[in-house]
């Protein structure tokens, strides 16, 4: 997401949302490949975020069992999609699925594109933003 789904659990946080953060795998090795690796200094951020979604005990970190990153993430989706299937259950809360991407899957495994097939077989309603023209 390149720091859009920080900035979406930073704002969330703000107005008092209540935020689950689910990892591929343990939180160092998901902050070396997923959040330093990319351009601006999102490590920080990711930090304090962590820590209070830790506090409140709403971070799932799986143990994707794969060397696969592909398949970590993927993995992370389906998570991501039995949570939320679960407090649409629990509190009647619809769910949707936000994308924010350039639109463009860097190959047939792309976890973006992944995500939103996922919601849409699932029935979930899937917004995009666009980020590049």
């Amino acid at each position: 997401a390149c720091g859009a789904d920080l900035l979406a659990l930073q704002t969330a946080g703000e107005l008092g949302i209540d935020r689950t953060i689910v990892l591929p795998f343990d939180h160092n090795k998901f902050r070396f490949v997923s959040v330093i690796d990319r351009p601006g200094n999102w490590g920080p951020l990711f930090d304090k975020i962590y820590e209070e979604v830790k506090a409140v005990n709403n971070v799932v970190a799986l143990d994707a069992k794969t060397e696969d990153d592909d398949a970590a993430y993927q993995f992370a989706n389906l998570e991501i999609f039995r949570q939320a299937i679960l407090l649409r259950e629990r509190s009647g809360i619809e769910v949707s699925t936000l994308l924010i991407w350039d639109g463009k899957p860097k190959d047939e495994n792309d976890a973006t594109l992944h995500f939103g097939d996922e919601a849409r077989t699932r029935g979930i309603a899937v917004d995009e933003i666009l980020t590049l023209p």
